[in-house]
């Protein structure tokens, strides 16, 4: 959920709630004025309704219904609110009262099969050997955060005690942001918990992370806040309900499902031509593409293959053959955090579901790679 802090004419809109109560906050996406409204820009699902709530503050229990709805079209909405009087502050909030939340998917708690699935041979030693996986109920960013999400909240959290050590970059506000380390990441997650009304997630001894790049961070699984998504999390997320699958939609690949670099010397890639995406090369790099520009896969998830590779919470490990857990604290710089999904850089081997990348958690952060998102309690 987007918190905004923009002066327009005194008045200072933001986006923000309590989630324990409100549970199907939708993005505001743009504010502005026209005339003597308030005009709020935010995206919609068909069959969807939504209402308006305003505050003068960001307490828990001071939201109003302004009484202005309007109904889902799959496209952005716009809709007006007059002024509240003089109010120097005012707050909004878009709260989805039917239907789906277009920005979140939500992946039932169950069992799947995690790990290379494909011809012996195929992928790396560490995708194996192929094992069942319990993942708990939790909900999933339709979308790698982009550059303007990730604007928003740097913003919000460098006047609130936060410190990162990169900017974070992208081509354009509805691309991926890139260039961003894990450790900033991780922080940028729990600011927008605090932004947003949530228990942020990370820790370190009791305090909550907010700067520096320390020796140990802890992943609270009681928190419902913000965070990055476990490994097995990840990798169920991006089969999008299938199983036995090399890609998020089957087993061959072309520039018609995902960025990345073809190689015709794959069996697997039918793409005609070699190369980067022809549709987003520019004069400079990186060739990222805006999020939501390929099909999603059968969770309604999108570039969980290309795009930009994207930060999981767990260290790496050599191979699955002890099983899968999740080690809740993050140890130092030392060690090397997951990256998932392929890039605009890299091609379709390194895009396969099963393929397990990494970097280091503070000096790894190059142009390809990015992140999404997850809300939910570890189960």
């Amino acid at each position: 959920m987007k918190s905004l802090f923009i002066p327009i004419t005194a008045i200072v809109l933001a986006a923000a709630s309590a989630a324990q109560t409100v549970p199907n906050r939708v993005d505001i996406r743009k504010t502005g004025v026209q005339g003597a409204d308030i005009e709020l820009r935010f995206p919609s699902a068909p069959g969807s309704s939504y209402r308006v709530f305003r505050s003068p503050d960001l307490g828990l229990n001071s939201w109003v219904d302004t009484q202005v709805g309007a109904a889902g079209t799959g496209g952005e909405l716009i809709v007006l609110i007059p002024q509240a009087g003089a109010a120097p502050r005012q707050f909004f909030q878009v709260r989805l009262t039917s239907g789906a939340n277009p920005d979140w998917v939500l992946i039932r708690a169950g069992n799947f099969i995690m790990g290379n699935q494909m011809a012996a041979g195929e992928g790396q030693p560490a995708e194996l050997p192929a094992i069942q996986v319990f993942v708990g109920e939790f909900r999933i960013q339709k979308n790698e955060v982009t550059k303007d999400q990730w604007d928003t909240t740097h913003a919000w959290a460098i006047t609130n005690g936060y410190t990162f050590a990169f900017n974070g970059s992208g081509v354009a506000g509805n691309h991926p942001v890139h260039t961003v380390n894990w450790y900033d990441v991780v922080k940028w997650c729990n600011a927008k918990s605090e932004q947003d009304g949530l228990e942020p997630c990370y820790y370190v001894d009791t305090t909550i992370y907010r700067t520096g790049s320390p020796s140990s961070v802890r992943w609270d699984p009681a928190k419902d806040g913000y965070r990055l998504p476990s490994e097995a999390e990840w990798e169920k997320a991006a089969r999008g309900g299938l199983a036995a699958r090399r890609f998020p939609w089957g087993d061959l690949i072309d520039h018609g499902l995902a960025n990345y670099v073809a190689n015709s010397g794959l069996g697997y890639d039918s793409n005609p031509a070699d190369g980067p995406h022809p549709a987003y090369v520019r004069p400079a790099m990186p060739y990222t593409s805006p999020v939501g520009s390929f099909a999603a896969n059968g969770y309604g998830l999108h570039d969980m293959a290309g795009n930009v590779l994207e930060w999981c919470w767990d260290r790496p490990t050599s191979n699955y053959s002890a099983g899968y857990t999740i080690d809740l604290t993050s140890a130092s710089s030392l060690f090397q955090r997951v990256l998932r999904g392929g890039s605009w850089l890299g091609q379709a081997s390194v895009a396969r579901t099963s393929r397990r990348g990494s970097a280091f958690p503070d000096s790894g952060r190059g142009n390809d790679i990015g992140f999404r998102i997850v809300r939910g309690r570890l189960q």
